[in-house]
C-alpha cells in the first residue's frame, strides 16, 4: 500500500473520505467503512467534496471522476491540455489541488524534461485547459482565495506569483530572500500571507499587487500559517516551536507552544477558538508524534501522543461535535518506509 495522502471531511460532518495512493475508503463519522475502491490507475493526487454525498478525484491518468460517498460512479472528465505537450502530466507533479468550491484544479509540474513544465490550471467541471504559466523552480507553497478568484505559488527563490481568473493577469514579485514555506489569503481576498525560511525567517502580508504591508521577523522557518475563518487572526507555526497569534495588521497577539516540538501543521476551527497542530519531537522514525489542540488564549487542552512509528497524515477539526479527526499509519517493518497499518482516530477537543 501507498502512504496515505489525504483526509476529507464532508460540509455537514457526516462522512469521511481517506485516500491511500490508489485507494479511496469511505466511511460515516462514527468510523462505520462504507466503501474501498480503486478509481483510478494512477495515484489520486487531489479530492474535493462537491457536496455532502457526492465528492470528485482526480490523478495523473489525466481523469477527474465523481462519486457517491457509496463509491458510485457519477461522472467522469478527462483533462485536456491543449496547447500543452501531452506529457506535462508526468510522475513528476509536486502538487496538485482543488479549489475550495471544487470547480477549478492546479498543476505545479515540476519535471525534469521541458514539455509543460510549469503552473496548470484546469476547469474540473469539464477538463478544459483555463491557463498555463511557465515556471522552472520548484514550488513550495500554493494557495487559492476563498472564493476562487485567485491563486498563488511560492518558490525556493522566493519568489510569489499572484494570478487573477477575472482578468488573467499575473503579478511576480520576490517575497522573500529564502525559501517561500507557507501561504494562506485573507478570507476577503485582498491580501496574502506568506512564511519564509532558508535565511528568511519571517512573516510578510502583502497586499495582491505584491505590496509588503507588514514584516514580522521570528528567527526561525515558518512551516505552517493560516488565517482564522473569522478574518481576525493570522496563526503561524515555526521551527522555534511556537504558536504566534497575529492581528491582521501584525500586531503579536500571544505566544505559546512547547519548547521542543516542531510544528509541521497547523489549523483553527471554524471560529478560531481552537487550535490544532501536528508536531513531532526528535528525528523523523524515532520521533514522538503529537496531536495538541489548544485556546486560542494559548491554554493547552490536550497533547495526544502517538505510539513509535506511527504518523499523523491529516486532521480536521468539527467544532460543532467539539471533536479532531486524524488519519495516521503505522510502520512495524524494520528499515522499510511501507506503510502496514491505517487508522482513523476521533477525539473530543479535550483529548
Amino acid at each position: 500500500l501507498d502512504t496515505p495522502d489525504f483526509i476529507r471531511v464532508s460540509p455537514n460532518g457526516n462522512y469521511i473520505i481517506t485516500v491511500y495512493g490508489k485507494m479511496i475508503k469511505t466511511w460515516t463519522i462514527q468510523g462505520k467503512l462504507l466503501k474501498t475502491f480503486w478509481p483510478h490507475r494512477e495515484k489520486v493526487c487531489a479530492i474535493s467534496f462537491l457536496g455532502n454525498n457526492t465528492f470528485q478525484t482526480a490523478s495523473t491518468s489525466r481523469h477527474i471522476f465523481i462519486w457517491n460517498i457509496k463509491g458510485r460512479f457519477l461522472k467522469g472528465v478527462k483533462l485536456n491540455p491543449g496547447k500543452i505537450n501531452k506529457k506535462f502530466i508526468t510522475k513528476y507533479f509536486h502538487m496538485m489541488k482543488f479549489s475550495d468550491s471544487g470547480k477549478y484544479l492546479v498543476v505545479c509540474d515540476t519535471s525534469t524534461d521541458n514539455y509543460g513544465k510549469g503552473i496548470i490550471l484546469f476547469n474540473a467541471r469539464n477538463g478544459k485547459l483555463l491557463d498555463f504559466h511557465p515556471h522552472e523552480k520548484l514550488i513550495f507553497s500554493f494557495d487559492f482565495s476563498k472564493n476562487d478568484r485567485y491563486y498563488a505559488a511560492g518558490d525556493l527563490d522566493g519568489m510569489i506569483q499572484i494570478f487573477d481568473r477575472h482578468t488573467s493577469k499575473k503579478k511576480v514579485f520576490k517575497a522573500h530572500s529564502g525559501w517561500v514555506m507557507s501561504m494562506s489569503f485573507h478570507p476577503n481576498e485582498k491580501q496574502l500571507a506568506s512564511g519564509g525560511g532558508r535565511g528568511d525567517h519571517s512573516l510578510k502580508v502583502f497586499d495582491l499587487n505584491g505590496r509588503t504591508l507588514f514584516t514580522r521577523h521570528i528567527n526561525a522557518t515558518i512551516d505552517a500559517i493560516h488565517h482564522s475563518p473569522d478574518t481576525k487572526t493570522i496563526i503561524t507555526g515555526s521551527r522555534d516551536h511556537q504558536i504566534r497569534l497575529w492581528k491582521t495588521d501584525g500586531t503579536l497577539v500571544k505566544i505559546f507552544g512547547g519548547v521542543i516540538d516542531n510544528i509541521l501543521k497547523i489549523k483553527s476551527s471554524a471560529s478560531g477558538k481552537y487550535i490544532v497542530m501536528k508536531v513531532q519531537q526528535g528525528p523523523n522514525i524515532k520521533g514522538i508524534r503529537k496531536i495538541k489542540i489548544w485556546n486560542r488564549n494559548g491554554y493547552l487542552m490536550s497533547s495526544i501522543p502517538f505510539r513509535k512509528k506511527e504518523f499523523i497524515k491529516n486532521f480536521f477539526i468539527n467544532e460543532k461535535d467539539k471533536t479532531v479527526t486524524v488519519e495516521a499509519y503505522r510502520i512495524n517493518i524494520p528499515r522499510s518506509n511501507i506503510p502496514q497499518y491505517f487508522y482513523t482516530y476521533i477525539y473530543t477537543l479535550n483529548g
